[in-house]
């Protein structure tokens, strides 16, 4: 892996989100599920449409 090196006059800060105590049930709901059958459970939140990756191109910022 290689080092990624910083533009100037921008910082690039990787820090942990925080879940929210609704997504901590969720979690440990499907760990618990999992726990019991051996199977990894296909969940999704209601109304949560399948996310696609997207290349964002880079901006010159002078």
């Amino acid at each position: 892996m290689g080092h990624i090196k910083e533009p100037k006059g921008i910082d690039l800060v990787v820090a942990p989100m925080p879940f929210t105590e609704e997504d901590r049930k969720h979690i440990s709901t499907i760990i618990q599920e999992y726990k019991k059958t051996g199977k990894i459970p296909v969940s999704r939140k209601a109304g949560q449409k399948k996310l696609k990756k997207k290349h964002v191109a880079s901006q010159n910022q002078h």
